[in-house]
C-alpha cells in the first residue's frame, strides 16, 4: 500500500471492522519524514531516527557508567566491543555478524559460541542533528519496541529506563537537547532463562519467550531495537492516540466511529475524511473540543466490503483527520487504512443447544478457517524488513491460506505484518 506511515499501528481486531487502535499514526503531505522539511505553517515535524548513523559498543555491565562524559561513549577504550555501525531497528547480533565479531548461529553449533552477548551492556548512540532542534519547541522521543531492558540517556543525562520487550515507550526530551546531543540507548542484560520447559507460572519477563531455545529453535537471546525510534518536535497543539471501529451494518452499509486524543487552543476545529479508491465518501468538520469529547460517528456509509483470501477482494480505504487552529491554520494531520467487514460465529448445522460457536461467518456468509501458526520469520525478528514479511505473507495467500494466529512465544508483530494481512486477504 502506498502509506506513508511512519510509527507502528496497534492492532486490535474486533469482530466489526479491521481497524483497532492507531497510536499516533503519522502521515504529513508534503514533509519529508527524514529531513522534516514541510511547509512553513509548523506543523509538527516528525523523523524516523533510522536515517541516523548509529554506532553500537559493548561494555562489562555497568563499566560505561565511569566513562558517561566521553563524547562518544561507544568508543571508549574501556569498551570489550567498540564502534562498530548498527541499524535502527537492528539486533546487537546481526550488528556483530555484519562486523565480523560473531559467527552465523544458523550454521553447526555456532549458536553456543554467541551466548557471550546476552553478558554484557550494549549501547546504541547517534548525533541528533542540530536542524532538527528548534528552540522553544516540545521534543518527544517514542520507541516502539526495544528488547529488552535498560535506559536512555542524552549526553551524561539519564532521561528514564525502560523495562518490556512489546510495549512502547516514550520520553520527553524538552529540556535536554542542544546541537551536538548524542542520543544513548543502553541495554541491561536481559533474563536468563524464559524457556518452554518449566515453571512458566514463575516467569514475569514480557520478552520474546522462543529466544531462549524452542523445539525448532537455537537459544539466540537478542538485544536491541526491534521496532521504529521515533523523534516527534512540535509547538505543543496535534493529534495525539486515535480509536478507529469500523464496522458493518445488517443492511450491507458500512459505520465508522473515531474518537482520539489531541491538544489545541481555544476555536480549534477537527476535520474528518474517508476516501478510498473512487474517491470521497464522507467529509465532516467539528470543533475540537466536540470531537475530544464524543468523537465522531458515521452510520450508513455506502463502501465495498473487505472479504478473506478466496472470498472476495480486499478494499482499503483511507481515514484522514487534519487539526486546525481557529484561523484555519493546519496544525497537524493523521491518516490510516481501514477496511469494512462483519466477523461472528455461529453454530454447526445440528449442533446441541448450548453447544459452543465453531462456525465463522464473514460479511453473513459462512467462511472455512484455514491457516498457520505465525511464529518469528527468523531468530533475529529485529533484522526483518517489509520484503521478508511480504515474501512469507504471499507465499501463504497464494497457498489459500485466510486465517493466521500469532503464537504466544514470540512477539506482537509489527505495523507491517497487519497491514500486509489486511491487503492480502488475511
Amino acid at each position: 500500500m502506498s502509506l506513508n506511515k511512519t510509527v507502528a499501528i496497534c492492532h486490535k481486531p474486533n469482530n466489526h471492522g479491521l481497524c483497532g487502535l492507531l497510536i499516533g499514526c503519522w502521515q504529513v503531505p508534503g514533509t519529508n519524514l527524514a529531513s522534516g522539511k514541510g511547509s512553513a505553517i509548523n506543523l509538527p515535524s516528525r523523523f524516523d531516527l533510522h536515517a541516523l548513523n548509529w554506532r553500537l559498543a559493548g561494555f562489562t555491565p555497568n563499566f560505561w557508567l565511569a566513562v558517561l562524559s566521553e563524547p562518544w561513549l561507544t568508543d571508549s577504550y574501556i569498551a570489550e566491543v567498540a564502534s562498530i555501525p548498527a541499524r535502527v531497528p537492528g539486533s546487537v547480533q546481526q550488528a556483530l555478524l555484519a562486523a565480523g565479531r560473531i559467527s552465523d548461529w544458523n550454521k553447526g553449533l555456532a549458536a553456543l559460541d554467541c551466548e557471550w552477548v546476552e553478558h554484557r551492556h550494549w549501547v546504541y548512540e547517534a548525533e541528533l542533528p542540530a536542524e532538527w532542534l528548534a528552540a522553544g519547541r516540545q521534543v518527544k522521543l517514542t520507541c516502539l519496541g526495544l528488547d529488552y531492558s535498560g535506559w536512555l540517556y542524552v549526553d551524561a543525562t539519564l532521561i528514564g529506563e525502560f523495562r518490556g520487550g512489546h510495549a512502547p515507550c516514550v520520553f520527553d526530551l524538552t529540556t535536554h537537547l542542544k546541537p551536538g546531543s548524542k542520543l544513548r540507548l543502553i541495554f541491561a542484560m536481559p533474563p536468563q532463562w524464559l524457556g518452554y520447559t518449566g515453571f512458566t507460572s514463575r516467569f514475569t519477563d514480557w520478552k520474546a519467550r522462543f529466544s531462549y531455545s524452542w523445539d525448532w529453535m537455537v537459544r539466540l537471546v537478542t538485544v536491541g531495537i526491534w521496532d521504529e525510534v521515533l523523534l516527534e518536535i512540535s509547538e505543543g497543539s496535534g493529534l495525539g492516540s486515535l480509536n478507529c471501529d469500523a464496522s458493518v451494518e445488517l443492511a450491507g452499509t458500512g459505520a465508522l466511529c473515531l474518537t482520539g486524543q489531541l491538544a489545541a487552543a481555544e476555536g480549534a476545529t477537527v476535520t474528518v475524511t474517508l476516501s478510498g479508491e473512487a474517491g470521497q465518501v464522507r467529509s465532516e468538520t467539528l470543533s475540537a473540543d466536540q470531537f475530544a469529547t464524543s468523537g465522531l460517528d458515521w452510520p450508513g456509509l455506502e463502501v465495498e466490503l473487505w472479504w478473506p483470501n478466496g472470498q472476495g477482494k480486499q478494499p482499503l480505504y483511507t481515514v484522514e483527520v487534519v487539526l486546525r487552529d481557529a484561523a484555519g491554520r493546519e496544525q497537524d494531520r493523521l491518516s490510516h487504512p481501514v477496511g469494512f467487514r462483519n466477523f461472528d460465529w455461529a453454530s454447526c448445522e445440528g449442533a446441541p443447544e448450548g453447544a459452543t460457536d465453531w462456525l465463522c461467518v464473514v460479511n453473513g456468509r459462512p467462511v472455512f478457517l484455514q491457516g498457520i501458526n505465525w511464529t518469528p520469520i527468523r531468530p533475529n525478528f529485529h533484522d526483518l524488513t517489509e520484503g521478508d514479511y511480504r515474501r512469507i505473507l504471499t507465499l501463504y495467500r497464494d497457498m489459500g491460506v485466510n486465517c493466521l494466529r500469532v503464537w504466544g512465544g514470540g512477539i506482537l508483530e509489527k505495523t507491517v505484518f497487519y497491514d500486509l494481512c489486511d491487503e492480502l486477504g488475511l
